[in-house]
């Protein structure tokens, strides 16, 4: 696969686990118990895909010079989006 489609994969895969991860903090926060079973689920399988995904991206890091500097940091800002909700997510 190409470096910008590997980018574009990840910006998607990316975007979906924060809204993932979004869903299940608005869960937690007002004590949603039953919507959680099925979060996590879908957390597990996401968290699995994202995992391969970057581990990828990294095995071909010298590539990433070849991607448009906007969409590096447009998955950058993804990025930190899924970072700060991981915190929040830890906390709650």
């Amino acid at each position: 696969m190409d470096p910008t489609n590997r980018v574009n994969d990840l910006i998607v895969i990316t975007g979906r686990l924060a809204d993932l991860l979004e869903r299940e903090n608005d869960a937690l926060r007002n004590r949603r118990n039953t919507e959680l079973n099925d979060i996590l689920e879908e957390k597990v399988t996401l968290g699995r895909v994202y995992e391969s995904r970057i581990m990828g991206l990294r095995e071909h890091a010298d590539t990433l010079n070849d991607v448009d500097a906007e969409l590096r940091e447009q998955l950058r800002g993804v990025g930190q989006r899924v970072n700060g909700l991981i915190e929040e997510n830890a906390k709650l």
